[in-house]
């Protein structure tokens, strides 16, 4: 995932189609010189927000997302969000 304008909540939208799952991200590349961890919250309906550290972003980067295909019909359980 390429990156070129960073919202100023520095959370990240992504959509996934149905039956896969975001499982981690980090920066990858020349980006890896960037310090902190990247953290995952899901949502609803296979979107996730990716919030990542506030630092100044002054050229794009590379967000590498892993992912994993879930077995089933695609309706799945979700955690309660706390």
């Amino acid at each position: 995932m390429v990156v070129f304008n960073v919202p100023v909540s520095k959370s990240l939208r992504v959509k996934l189609p149905v039956k896969l799952q975001l499982v981690s991200a980090k920066f990858t590349g020349s980006s890896g010189e960037i310090k902190g961890d990247i953290k995952i919250d899901e949502s609803v309906n296979g979107e996730y927000f990716l919030h990542i550290p506030d630092v100044n972003y002054n050229k794009p980067f590379i967000i590498e997302i892993d992912v994993k295909q879930l077995e089933g019909d695609g309706n799945y359980y979700m955690a309660p969000l706390i």
